[in-house]
């Protein structure tokens, strides 16, 4: 009799505790921020609750503790960290103004650590109504799955993200649009344009939409920053499942520095019909140190077996 309540209280604990463990990774949260630590280094916080208008990856750390992101900068405060956004319809969710929509977070699911993958991985998923401020009824849903974790081969910090949009409507079709920098993107930490490198597989179809902002064709972008505090280099990779693969990159130097996976909404918006989901696949990784063109490419086909 004593043994079972025993198991009872265990089970209790494990229940209400506010932490994962398992081997070196760690997810920890509070009603503000989700966290994830491989043993005392953090990787990545996740702000989901008092946020103006979107949950978004606020801080990213290289493995020796660089962290890479801004949030809300003087002059651009819609940008936060790493965040994804684009148009539905005649609702902007990138911009931050009175007749913007919310991104809101709903729930939590599925807190997880994963230690089969090909490096342990610390995951969650999140549900958010994507909502305008004219209509009660969400224009998307969508179920955000982000995963964390080290990658010890590589010395690195990896940040898998999935978004699935769903159109909740019976029978209305909805229209994802926006401006040519919309999608997943990063507000790199404040560097003088001619430290920051672009990288990506192939030059063909570069766009020059208005003064350093371009767009180009890849499935995989990368940026080496060599900062005053540090050098990094970022790889994005994108999956062949994502739509409209390989994406249109978006990058910039000045007068900021930003990288963007977009869909080319701008310019050919997509309709998703009632009850249809749009998925959207990315592998970040992260490096202390600068990184060449041809060891980005090989890792980027490495981490095609992170989506297996």
């Amino acid at each position: 009799m004593r043994k079972c309540y025993f198991v009872v209280i265990i089970s209790i604990f494990f229940t209400f505790c506010n932490s994962i463990f398992a081997e070196r990774m760690n997810i920890s949260f509070n009603e503000e921020y989700l966290s994830v630590l491989y043993g005392p280094r953090k990787i990545a916080d996740y702000h989901y609750s008092k946020v103006p208008f979107k949950p978004y990856v606020k801080e990213l750390y290289t493995p020796s503790g660089l962290q890479v992101l801004e949030d809300a900068p003087s002059g651009h405060l819609h940008h936060h960290g790493l965040m994804f956004a684009v148009g539905v319809d005649d609702t902007n969710f990138w911009e931050e103004v009175d007749k913007s929509g919310s991104e809101l977070h709903q729930k939590f699911s599925d807190l997880n650590i994963q230690s089969a993958a090909p490096i342990p991985l610390a995951s969650f998923v999140e549900q958010l109504n994507w909502k305008s401020p004219e209509q009660e009824q969400p224009k998307l849903i969508e179920t955000r799955e982000i995963a964390t974790g080290y990658w010890q081969q590589e010395n690195a910090n990896v940040l898998l993200w999935n978004t699935l949009l769903e159109n909740p409507s019976e029978s209305q079709i909805v229209k994802l649009t926006g401006h040519h920098y919309f999608g997943l993107g990063a507000r790199l930490i404040e560097t003088p344009p001619e430290k920051v490198e672009i990288i990506s597989l192939t030059e063909e179809n570069l766009e020059n939409v208005r003064g350093d902002e371009y767009l180009r064709d890849s499935p995989w972008c990368a940026m080496v920053v060599k900062n005053d505090v540090g050098t990094f280099t970022l790889l994005i990779v994108d999956s062949t499942k994502s739509v409209r693969f390989p994406p249109r990159w978006f990058t910039m130097r000045i007068p900021f520095v930003y990288i963007s996976a977009t869909r080319n909404f701008w310019k050919e918006p997509l309709e998703v019909k009632p009850k249809e989901k749009v998925l959207f696949n990315h592998i970040l990784v992260l490096w202390d140190g600068e990184k060449s063109k041809e060891y980005l490419g090989k890792v980027a086909e490495n981490v095609s077996s992170f989506w297996k």
